[in-house]
């Protein structure tokens, strides 16, 4: 069965605390929130389609939901109803607030079973809050185009939770995407387009409470296409074979099926989610926790991951200088080693281990500014420049930390190369890496 081997796969990615859950409306349903054809019918028939001098529009408004063609349902609001983006926005508002239960106490979800694993990251296009009240986070949830954090920082940083919202959220009804006006404006921004890229190429995205049907993913997978170059995993409720066949073939997605008539749709999705996080030949799973954060591991990166390195800042910024490609693939490997020990620093427990790691990146960034005005200044040789950046890192001493971080626990010279393209790899960063005179143009 296909899903044994998915799942097997993406046990390997939990553990390297890679999987990002996508969230979308079926994982709300429990608490009744409508979908969104169901949202947009009620919109309409509280705003009287039902009677629009003296006709009923709502067979036409119902033609379009069935069809799943919801932003044709909105056109029809708008136009004979005479209503704005900003009424059916405020509709929503007041819709879901009204929905949600009062006490969530003993409703049975999945929300619940995602907030028992080591998820950090979290994705979703509904627009209430529930998913909140499960997830412990000190940060209230964001749209995903807001975002002005480093992004490299963010992902880093394990021990915090975030949840974004890709669609707005009912906090703020302006920031509600409901409309083709609305979603065109979104995925056309530059920022977020930015963003979802590097979280599609660096991690990997589970996606949960979505039917084939839903339009909102669709159009999300299509529009977003590009990124999809690397596999992603949906988990769905008896798909077609046509279904699943056209995931993989168009967006490299694999289909982890389920069948909600053995219970239900929470509990199946719930024994997925143990699968994947709860490997069977793990004796115990704490132990195994406990003892990956006792020692880094350097694990390189295999073909595949390389190929998805190709959409990381860092390396682009090699690729626009004429440098050698084991120079590159070499930066690959450092790069990826680095990113596992500063994961191993951020579930160490060794207090102030942000500060420790800011201290590695501004001692390689200072051996590089060293660099570029001795090296790169005079001969101008991309390549020689990085050969020199990577030399003279891997020698690099951290003596203040060695009475702090143990011998053995201390970066090893490849992650100390791979430093310097953490931060090339930052979005907007304050301290500047590249290789050379060229820039990459803004999209």
């Amino acid at each position: 069965m296909a899903n044994k081997g998915f799942i097997k796969e993406l046990q390997k990615i939990y553990k390297q605390g890679n999987i990002v859950p996508f969230m979308g409306a079926g994982l709300s349903m429990p608490y009744s929130v409508p979908d969104w054809g169901s949202l947009i019918r009620e919109c309409g028939l509280y705003m009287g389609i039902e009677d629009i001098g003296g006709t009923s529009f709502l067979p036409m408004l119902n033609h379009n939901l069935y069809r799943h063609d919801y932003w044709e349902a909105v056109r029809i609001i708008k136009k004979y109803l005479n209503r704005t983006e900003e009424d059916i926005q405020q509709f929503i508002v007041k819709k879901i607030s009204d929905c949600i239960p009062s006490r969530l106490d003993g409703i049975k979800n999945n929300y619940e079973d995602l907030a028992k694993y080591n998820f950090n990251i979290y994705f979703t296009t509904n627009y209430d809050h529930i998913v909140q009240k499960y997830i412990d986070t000190n940060f209230v949830p964001v749209n995903l185009k807001d975002i002005k954090t480093n992004i490299q920082n963010l992902m880093s940083d394990v021990t915090i939770n975030r949840i974004f919202h890709l669609h707005g959220h009912i906090s703020d009804s302006s920031s509600i995407v409901i409309s083709e006006e609305k979603y065109k404006e979104l995925y056309n921004n530059d920022v977020y387009k930015a963003l979802f890229s590097v979280f599609s190429g660096v991690k990997t995205f589970l996606f949960l409470g979505f039917s084939f049907n839903d339009v909102f993913i669709q159009n999300i997978i299509k529009d977003n296409n590009e990124f999809f170059k690397s596999k992603h995993y949906i988990i769905m409720a008896n798909p077609t074979l046509e279904n699943i066949t056209y995931l993989k073939q168009n967006y490299n997605i694999e289909t982890i099926t389920y069948d909600p008539n053995k219970s239900s749709h929470q509990e199946e999705i719930a024994k997925i989610l143990d699968e994947i996080c709860t490997a069977s030949d793990d004796k115990s799973s704490n132990l195994l926790n406990q003892e990956e954060t006792e020692t880094p591991i350097d694990e390189l990166p295999n073909k595949e991951e390389k190929q998805q390195l190709e959409k990381n800042l860092f390396c682009r910024k090699l690729r626009i200088e004429v440098i050698d490609e084991i120079k590159v693939d070499y930066s690959k490997e450092c790069f990826f080693t680095a990113e596992q020990y500063f994961r191993w620093l951020k579930k160490s427990g060794i207090k102030n281990n942000k500060k420790y790691a800011d201290h590695f990146l501004a001692l390689s960034y200072m051996k590089y500014k060293d660099l570029l005005i001795s090296e790169y200044g005079e001969e101008k040789d991309s390549g020689k420049f990085l050969k020199a950046v990577h030399n003279s890192l891997k020698n690099l001493e951290f003596t203040k930390l060695k009475n702090i971080i143990s011998d053995d626990n201390m970066p090893n010279e490849i992650n100390k190369q791979g430093f310097i393209h953490i931060l090339a790899d930052a979005i907007g960063a304050e301290k500047e890496v590249w290789w050379g005179d060229k820039r990459i143009e803004k999209e």
